[in-house]
């Protein structure tokens, strides 16, 4: 058996999925050495796998990487510098990337970034099966059987085919407190709306999985017993929470974990958040017997809502599913129960034309006019 490193480099962009993804290594994989660490210290990091390889340690260097890191990176000729260290490792140096960019272009992260492997999609999974792999057998070609992979052999990309099975939230601990790392907990995963302009369904699916209240319950008391005083969670749709089908929200699992939350929170003097960064709603799901569950509960002040566009037909176009009625209803619902709607919109979203734009500002206008506030940036 091989002895086997894993170097994970995480950035403020990234800590929260690096973070995950060290846990359910640590969590599942036995006999191999993981090590956490800036990525902007690109030479002591070098400097670091040097040192595992002159202790015969066979490497896996990662990086959870999304598009808007590209520009700072290539300028500092972070993927060239990658290049030279695996050149001298002595074929004991593996590149491995997930998130976002390899999920999206899974060939320019191989071809052109200079990859040896990219995970597409979630890849909890996916990582400690290659790593069980790697530590019988160090070869880039052991790897083809395991789904969810595209991998460069020689002058060949290798696209192994997308995994059948999803994550099993449950399975794996949020972040790897062990080490005294913490995050927000990821309490849903997965995306049924199949927005065209959202990565977040390709990479996790359209099936929503849903941590349970006991389990999630469980990190939230291990983050208090931690002094952690202010607790907040990851998804897509938070009002959404344990709902069975899309546009049906489950009041009873949402009731159960508010409720759970407050308690728990409440005897350790600390409070939880919901339904702002990074746990935002969607429009239609802002309706009065939601609110009254939250209402006195959650600390946070306002809603963060995502309307995107204040075209009826740009909405239907990139498959929003709900109507800008939605998103008027929500902004006024969230002040009746004294939240601030924060709304966000997108610009330069595809096939928008100009009267999408004059539609949308005019939305913004009557938004303003009753007390939201405006978040809008532009299509990334």
């Amino acid at each position: 058996m091989k002895k086997l490193a894993l170097v994970l480099l995480e950035s403020r962009d990234t800590r929260y999925s690096i973070r995950a993804i060290a846990a359910a290594v640590e969590h599942r994989s036995t006999g191999i050495h993981l090590f956490i660490e800036k990525l902007d210290n690109i030479n002591e990091n070098i400097q670091l796998v040097q040192n595992l390889i002159e202790k015969d340690y066979r490497v896996l260097l990662g990086i959870t990487l999304m598009t808007t890191m590209l520009p700072e990176l290539l300028r500092g000729k972070f993927f060239e510098k990658l290049q030279l260290l695996r050149r001298s490792s002595k074929g004991k140096l593996l590149l491995i990337a997930g998130g976002p960019h390899p999920s999206g272009d899974p060939y320019g992260t191989l071809t052109s970034l200079g990859f040896d492997i990219a995970f597409i999609g979630e890849s909890e999974d996916s990582l400690n099966e290659v790593i069980d792999t790697l530590k019988q057998k160090w070869s880039l070609e052991s790897l083809l059987d395991i789904k969810g992979l595209a991998i460069k052999l020689d002058n060949r990309i290798c696209f192994t085919g997308r995994r059948r099975k999803f994550v099993d939230l449950n399975a794996y601990p949020p972040f790897p407190y062990w080490r005294r790392l913490f995050s927000p907990i990821e309490i849903t995963r997965g995306c049924p709306w199949l927005c065209k302009y959202c990565e977040t369904w390709f990479m996790h699916g359209v099936c929503e999985r849903h941590r349970r209240v006991d389990v999630i319950l469980r990190y939230v008391k291990i983050l208090l017993e931690h002094g952690l005083r202010d607790i907040r969670f990851i998804s897509p749709n938070s009002f959404g929470y344990g709902e069975l089908r899309p546009g049906k929200p489950n009041i009873e699992a949402l009731q159960e974990l508010v409720e759970g939350l407050y308690k728990l929170t409440r005897r350790y003097g600390g409070r939880f958040f919901l339904g702002s960064f990074p746990s935002e709603v969607r429009p239609e799901y802002v309706v009065e017997e939601i609110l009254e569950i939250v209402k006195g509960k959650i600390a946070n002040k306002n809603l963060i809502i995502g309307a995107q566009t204040g075209s009826e037909k740009l909405l239907r176009y990139i498959h929003r599913t709900h109507t800008v009625d939605d998103i008027v209803n929500a902004a006024q619902l969230a002040i009746k129960y004294g939240y601030k709607p924060d709304i966000d919109f997108i610009f330069g979203l595809p096939g928008e034309d100009v009267e999408d734009i004059l539609e949308t500002i005019k939305l913004i206008e009557k938004l303003i006019s009753i007390g939201a506030r405006i978040h809008a940036h532009t299509f990334l």
